[in-house]
Formats: C-alpha cells, sequence, structure tokens
C-alpha cells in the first residue's frame, strides 16, 4: 500500500487531518498484515480502500476506528494520539466515526420503530 498523500500540497498543509497513521505495523501472530503504513484522512475527504479478499481492508479500518490497537506506530484522531489515552477516552472518538460496508451490515429482523 502507498500513500495517496505522499506529496503534500500548500492546500493539504491547511486542511484539517481528522485521522493520522504513521508508520502502523500490524500483525496476527506471525502474519504481517500491515509493514509501517502512513496515511492521513482531512476534514470532508473521502477514502475508500480497495484491495483483494485478505489483503488488510478490514484490519487497516480496524486500526484507523480504534476497534483494535497495531503493533507498532501511532493512530492519532482529531490530534490526539490514541496510544497514550486509556480505552476510555478513545471512546467518545469512535462515537465520532463510522464505517460503510460493501453489504448491508443491518439486523433484518430489527425495525426502525
Amino acid at each position: 500500500m502507498t500513500n495517496a498523500h505522499s506529496e503534500t500540497s500548500q492546500t493539504d498543509a491547511d486542511r484539517e487531518v481528522v485521522v493520522e497513521l504513521d508508520e502502523v505495523t500490524t500483525r496476527y501472530g506471525d502474519r504481517l498484515v500491515h509493514d509501517r503504513i502512513s496515511l492521513c484522512v482531512y476534514r470532508g475527504e473521502i477514502l475508500a480502500i480497495v484491495g483483494g479478499s485478505g489483503s488488510g481492508k478490514s484490519t487497516l479500518l480496524r486500526d484507523m476506528l480504534l476497534l483494535q490497537t497495531p503493533d507498532t506506530g501511532s493512530v492519532r484522531v482529531l490530534d490526539i494520539d490514541t496510544a497514550h489515552h486509556p480505552e476510555a477516552y478513545t471512546l467518545p472518538l469512535r462515537r465520532r466515526m463510522g464505517a460503510l460496508f460493501q453489504y448491508s451490515a443491518l439486523f433484518g429482523a430489527l425495525t426502525v420503530m
């Protein structure tokens, strides 16, 4: 994976970074899933993560949504380094995030009413 924002323009420097991954490495046991991924998501930006089955898309989202902690590197949300805060502190940050799944992730037996 490469960082689409590797060349920062003046306009990028002026925009607010909402989520930043810096040198994130994630493993499951001996399996290396991500190796030093760095990227920024800016306010108002729409980001699509595309890849084959088993390529680490869901793992990357779990890192970004603070649902898991990467083995190394840092995840910053709204300029807060989440590695240095307890779980209770990251809960309000997670409440401000969302993800859209390819297939419906709703419970068919439940209604809005």
